[in-house]
């Protein structure tokens, strides 16, 4: 009986209904999931972005850098920013 079904829809719309609602669900939380991990990729890329660099300790590579700037207020420069993803911060 190809494709055929053997009783009515509405015996079905529940169950579909929840198959649905699980995958809106499960496709929410990958959507979560490959921001989160984006960000992360993002900053381990800036910490083997500044471990890549000549004579740097693995102290140097982990450590949070302060707040420092130098500009007029329309432009901010960050001194001590290592990477462009440390610039952006």
């Amino acid at each position: 009986m190809g494709g055929a079904l053997d009783r009515p829809y509405s015996d079905y719309a529940a169950g579909i209904e929840f198959a649905n609602d699980c995958a809106h669900k499960c496709l929410g939380l990958a959507n979560g999931y490959e921001k989160t991990s984006s960000a992360l990729l993002i900053m381990l890329d800036s910490r083997i972005e500044v471990a890549r660099k000549p004579g740097v300790r693995t102290t140097t590579v982990f450590s949070e850098k302060g707040f420092s700037h130098t500009g007029d207020g329309s432009a901010i420069c960050f001194v001590k920013a290592r990477t462009h993803i440390e610039a952006v911060e």
